[in-house]
């Protein structure tokens, strides 16, 4: 069949095209698929000395024994026991999932959703896999010869999901929701929300690589390693001190820079301008956009700082520096500019 439909009066439906038409409501795993995880989480309670209960709590469950068997939203309604298996001579770690049995796929004989407790192998040090068309929730530690397990130690390991263009938890870095439509984003429970900090809010194109919607590191000061050029002849900064350093946000770019002459410094000859780290947009060319100072001799010089060409020229005391502009540089002068641009 290659439409499935449900709700069509008249139609008859199978449970297949149903789950089919339906996927899309979920954050999608693949063209037809929806991520396996929870909508809203269970919880975990020791209730005797290896007994517990899980909490009730909504998911869905991509199936995953065929490429056509769509996903099961599932719900468990009631909080449920589990009892744990005997400690044994070494240690291990069991498993507690839901699993959806359809006979259709499994040829189990049944059709329904179970929790289900997977005891692990002592002394494997890992959990049991996960059964087919299922979700794990819990791993679940017994220590060697125990006499009761430590339900406050266990793991909750259950993936998240949510609707279809929502935002989905994620427990790490390595828990990476596919992008099918084009972006996806997800929120990082290890990473903490505050003021100044890395956003836990992730946005992905490919699934692969995350991006946080917001990072400070975007404003922090970074160095570029600018030329100093003269119209005729360059200067060489010798045995001075030259830093530019600018800050990068979207398309607006904020720049310092800071020269000191040095005993060694030579002074070229024309104009000095000095290159940026990205281009300025067109309209810019010969604007001003920021303010510059020069500081020779005991006497300081007030001027500007313009584009010409892709590159940065202070003019400061009525002219473009230079050599012998606004006065004769010599040992121990400052120069400065401090401005902001858009970039293309």
């Amino acid at each position: 069949m290659a439409v499935r439909t449900f709700g069509i009066n008249g139609a008859t439906d199978t449970a297949e095209s149903f789950r089919l038409a339906m996927s899309g409501l979920w954050v999608p795993a693949s063209t037809l698929n929806s991520r396996t995880g929870v909508t809203s989480p269970p919880v975990l309670t020791g209730t005797g000395s290896f007994t517990c209960t899980v909490g009730a709590f909504t998911c869905v469950i991509d199936g995953t024994l065929n490429s056509l068997q769509g996903s099961y939203p599932v719900a468990l309604d009631a909080a449920t026991t589990v009892t744990i298996n005997a400690a044994s001579t070494q240690a291990r770690i069991d498993l507690i999932s839901l699993q959806v049995q359809d006979n259709d796929y499994d040829g189990s004989g049944l059709h329904q959703g179970t929790v289900v407790y997977t005891a692990g192998t002592p002394g494997s040090g890992t959990p049991p896999t996960t059964p087919a068309d299922s979700i794990a929730l819990f791993n679940v530690p017994v220590a060697a010869n125990a006499s009761s397990v430590v339900f406050a130690n266990a793991t909750a390991v259950y993936p998240y999901t949510a609707a279809s263009g929502g935002i989905v938890p994620a427990r790490n870095s390595t828990d990476k929701p596919a992008a099918v439509n084009g972006v996806q984003y997800r929120h990082r429970l290890d990473v903490t929300a505050a003021s100044g900090s890395v956003s836990p809010l992730e946005s992905s194109t490919d699934g692969n690589t995350w991006t946080p919607v917001f990072d400070p590191g975007g404003f922090t000061w970074q160095t570029f390693a600018t030329t100093w050029r003269g119209g005729t002849t360059n200067p060489t900064l010798g045995n001075g001190t030259m830093l530019m350093r600018y800050i990068k946000i979207g398309k607006l770019v904020f720049i310092q820079l800071n020269l000191g002459t040095g005993t060694t410094t030579t002074y070229g000859a024309g104009n000095w301008s000095w290159s940026i780290p990205f281009p300025p947009v067109s309209s810019l060319a010969g604007q001003t956009t920021g303010s510059a100072v020069a500081a020779i001799g005991g006497t300081t010089y007030l001027g500007a700082a313009q584009f010409i060409g892709g590159f940065l020229f202070p003019s400061v005391g009525g002219s473009t520096m230079d050599a012998t502009h606004p006065a004769p540089w010599t040992s121990g002068s400052i120069a400065m500019a401090s401005f902001f641009y858009e970039t293309t």
